[in-house]
């Protein structure tokens, strides 16, 4: 993403949920038993470079996880983010919009995606 002034940066951190490690949370409408989230509160910047990150915890991600329910984490996670950021977005604007999210597609990418499918960079 960009504009005119700024290169935009967004880095999600997916964790599979450890009771040991993680006891603690961040407030989020979006927060479930199953899914936590921790976006930061706004961009860093440095240069033309408009930067930020949200941890996601959850109980759902291993080896088995579906392309929907990642892709339901995944929207939940950026929802969050803009809910946190923005004073125009609602998370029930976003949860009446979500059932629109193509599922046919998203679940046609082939599940576990081969080494290719992810087109690495390997150095």
């Amino acid at each position: 993403m960009a504009d005119n002034k700024y290169n935009y940066r967004l880095t999600l951190d997916l964790v599979k949920f450890d009771p040991e490690q993680h006891k603690f949370f961040t407030d989020s409408p979006f927060n479930t038993e199953v899914n936590k989230f921790r976006p930061e509160p706004k961009f860093n910047t440095q240069g033309n470079l408009k930067f930020s990150s949200i941890g996601v915890v959850s109980k759902l991600i291993d080896n088995d996880t579906s392309p929907e329910d990642y892709a339901k984490i995944i929207y939940d996670a950026f929802g969050s983010f803009l809910v946190l950021i923005s004073k125009k977005i609602t998370k029930e604007e976003l949860d009446r919009i979500k059932p629109g999210l193509d599922y046919d597609y998203i679940n046609s990418f082939s599940y576990p995606a081969t080494k290719d499918d992810c087109d690495f960079f390997i150095v």
